[in-house]
């Protein structure tokens, strides 16, 4: 802090004027010097207004040069100058609880004011709090008996504007299920130096688990304190009973075409409403399903939902509803058959009907029709429905239609067709398409094969026949075998060159030729 020294000779009040005060200051400077002590103060001068060496409490400032003709002993005691020390701590404060230390220490003064209530010539006061915000001045003088015995310094504490405790709050739920439920409640409290929550001290920020409850409304209060004040902050939940649905169905089974009924019986304990199969309903209550026909014979069910703000429940009752469903079976004389020849006979029977159709047109409950077709290849679909007190269904044959056969092919080769007379032999081979068999020779053969022909003792021209059948006809193929007659013999000639040779040493050329011959 500044050190303030206030050396300068003040400028004295007159001796008529010191003289009326002086002795009214002796008997003020007895309990001020005890007030001192107490280190009380920092509010008992607001203002901050200093009292100055020329202050008429000041017992220091007497010259004694009044010419009162009383004798002061003390008058030139203390009269070097006064030093003085002083600081605050901590300078800056809170609103409301923020507090201050004052500390000074002056040499050679015989006592000290601060904001103008005396104290000792060192020590400390606590100042504040304050209620409202800015600079604060503490003044700070002290005093000797001597004409330069005065010193004083000002310090300031600025108090500053502390805003109150904001709380937030974040329940996990705020509707509860009565007497089964809890909740979580996390809060955070800013500008706060503790909380209270149902009588018990918190933390700042956190969480508390509560619950369960019991049927009703429900609040807590959190109030959290701080430098700014205190703020209060109130949560709010409900418990509510849940949904209790019941649901049930008599009877469970009914016959069809009659006057059977089935009665759907229900309760929703604690609901705000119901619905039966999505239509609004009392929350307790009965309906009859039925009678029912034949047709509309089978499984059967209703639900009913119950909520309230805590929720749903839904329930779902079946019963069955009984008839004989009717049966139908159709068939064909044959399948598959041939495109644009074969014709067919269709026939049905039934049970539990009362009628069959087929074609549009209404037929009994059996029966059958003749001569159907002929029809076009491909595929042809047969239905017959039959209609009973259970309902209708129906059966359905397909009729394969293939298209006509093809006509069948035939091919024969012989592997020679010109063989010699006694001895010569050939192989005559033969192949079909679309044939189921052969003939060959007036025998029956496969639709492929072989077969050996010769030997012939009559030389000519011989044909050979190979006919297959099939479903789409008949075809035949032949080839032709010539028997040779026996050919003239071979004829040889050779001869030598020379036809004469040395022995030993000489050589000859044999030459040959031949007709009608196969070797040599």
């Amino acid at each position: 802090m500044p050190l303030l020294q206030h050396a300068l000779a003040p400028s004295l009040p007159s001796a008529a004027v010191r003289r009326i005060f002086f002795a009214a200051l002796l008997l003020f400077l007895t309990p001020l010097a005890v007030h001192a002590q107490d280190g009380s103060g920092g509010q008992d001068n607001p203002s901050g207004q200093q009292q100055g060496p020329d202050d008429p409490g000041d017992p220091g400032n007497d010259d004694d040069d009044d010419d009162d003709g009383i004798n002061n002993p003390d008058e030139e005691e203390g009269s070097e100058p006064v030093f003085l020390t002083a600081s605050v701590s901590p300078a800056r404060v809170p609103i409301a609880s923020g507090t201050a230390t004052i500390t000074w220490e002056a040499d050679n003064a015989r006592y000290c004011t601060v904001d103008g209530v005396a104290r000792a010539t060192s020590g400390s006061i606590t100042v504040g709090p304050w209620t409202t915000a800015g600079a604060k001045s503490i003044l700070i003088e002290c005093y000797n008996n001597g004409k330069a015995g005065y010193a004083a310094d000002s310090l300031t504490v600025t108090v500053y504007d502390v805003p109150k405790p904001v709380i937030t709050t974040t329940l996990s739920k705020s509707l509860l299920e009565a007497n089964v439920d809890k909740f979580t409640v996390t809060y955070s409290a800013t500008n706060a130096k503790s909380c209270m929550l149902a009588g018990t001290k918190y933390p700042t920020s956190g969480s508390a688990t509560l619950g369960p409850y019991p049927a009703g409304k429900h609040s807590l209060t959190f109030s959290c304190s701080g430098d700014g004040g205190t703020t209060s902050h109130t949560i709010n939940w409900e418990a509510i009973k849940a949904v209790a649905l019941s649901a049930s169905v008599s009877p469970s089974t009914i016959t069809a075409n009659g006057s059977d009924k089935a009665r759907v019986t229900w309760t929703g304990a604690h609901a705000d409403s119901c619905t039966l199969d999505g239509a609004n309903a009392a929350k307790s209550g009965s309906k009859d399903f039925g009678p029912y026909s034949y047709g509309e014979a089978g499984a059967k069910s209703a639900t009913v939902a119950c909520k309230n703000r805590l929720g749903s429940k839904t329930s779902t009752v079946n019963w069955t509803v009984n008839a004989l469903a009717p049966s139908v079976s159709a068939t064909l004389s044959q399948n598959p058959v041939v495109a644009d020849v074969d014709k067919v006979d269709l026939s049905w029977t039934s049970s539990n009907t009362d009628d069959c159709s087929y074609g549009g047109r209404t037929r009994s409950t059996s029966g059958k029709i003749t001569g159907l077709g002929p029809f076009n290849a491909g595929k042809e679909v047969f239905t017959v429905s039959c209609t009973g007190a259970g309902g209708t269904t129906s059966d359905t044959v397909t009729l394969t239609v293939n298209p006509p056969p093809e006509a069948p092919t035939v091919t024969v080769s012989l592997d020679s067709a010109r063989i010699p007379i006694d001895t010569g032999t050939s192989t005559l081979n033969w192949s079909s398409a679309n044939a189921t068999s052969c003939t060959y020779d007036n025998a029956t053969v496969a639709v492929k094969g072989s077969s050996t022909l010769g030997s012939y003792d009559t030389a000519g021209d011989y044909v050979i026949e190979v006919t297959c059948m099939g479903d789409g006809g008949s075809d035949s193929d032949s080839a032709t075998l010539t028997v040779e007659p026996a050919p003239k013999p071979p004829i040889v000639r050779a001869s030598l060159d020379p036809t004469t040779i040395t022995a030993g040493t000489g050589t000859s050329t044999l030459s040959w030729s031949s007709v009608r011959a196969a070797s040599c």
